[in-house]
């Protein structure tokens, strides 16, 4: 029969048996509980018997190797409670935590609202899209624009040779040294000398005024049930001179430079406008 030790004797007990055990604690009943599970550091130069070697149950990390996640806002105890370390409002408290816009200046008025704009801005500004002879000669030489064809800006959209058309398209003269084709092309705009390398090669080059509307249609026929007849006529006195000045190719242009009544207007526009 195991024997029975008084309630005050059993902790002094437990005490000489971790002292015993070389442990001291506060609490001897965790060592006491562990004592026979603890496994005795071995030296190197042990019998192989008394070596502890690892298997599947016994596998762990080195110490230190897997540092342990940090969860906020679990009590002010853990150390990361309350705000979860974000302090007190501001920008970098907030659910996003994102970097602030360029500019930004905590909330005052910025640099970039303070000071007033400088330099031009034009609030008429056309913006056309620019093409080149040399990278329109790469697309008829890849057999992606027919230029035995009349070429608009329809063929060039439908070849991806432009795209993000806004207010028209303007030919260019770069690369003019590689434009060998004979073209007839209709654009909004075209410079001097890419007037003069076409026209040197037996080609013809017009310039068309398009609105909005033409411009959408020539891009995307299948989306109206009926095609615009006309597109709208230039209505600001720069494109009327423009388009009407055979400087400039304008489908408007009579060859001996007299100005059109608006019936000759139409009826130029009828046979001109692709």
């Amino acid at each position: 029969m195991a024997p029975s030790f008084p309630t005050p004797l059993l902790p002094r007990v437990m005490a000489r048996l971790l002292s015993a055990l070389g442990r001291t604690s506060r609490h001897p009943h965790r060592h006491l509980r562990h004592a026979s599970s603890a496994v005795p550091s071995v030296p190197p130069y042990a019998s192989s018997a008394a070596r502890v070697y690892l298997h599947a149950t016994n596998l762990c990390d080195n110490p230190g190797a897997r540092q342990r996640k940090n969860r906020v806002g679990r009590g002010e105890g853990s150390g990361r409670g309350k705000h979860s370390g974000r302090g007190h409002k501001g920008w970098l408290a907030r659910s996003n935590r994102a970097l602030p816009h360029r500019g930004y200046e905590g909330g005052q008025t910025g640099i970039v609202k303070a000071l007033p704009k400088f330099g031009k801005r034009p609030l008429n500004r056309e913006q056309l899209v620019h093409v080149h002879l040399d990278k329109l000669q790469h697309w008829i030489d890849a057999g992606r624009i027919d230029a035995t064809r009349p070429i608009g800006i329809k063929e060039m959209y439908e070849a991806k040779l432009i795209g993000g058309i806004k207010d028209g398209v303007v030919l260019l003269a770069n690369g003019a040294e590689n434009f060998k084709s004979r073209i007839t092309i209709y654009v909004s705009r075209a410079s001097k000398l890419a007037i003069e390398r076409v026209e040197a090669l037996g080609g013809k080059i017009t310039c068309v005024y398009l609105d909005e509307r033409a411009l959408h249609a020539a891009r995307h026929p299948h989306k109206y049930f009926v095609m615009p007849s006309l597109p709208a006529l230039p209505s600001t006195d720069r494109d009327i001179a423009r388009y009407a000045s055979p400087l400039y190719r304008g489908y408007l242009a009579t060859r001996d430079g007299a100005s059109l009544s608006i019936p000759r207007i139409i009826s130029t526009q009828r046979k001109l406008v692709p």
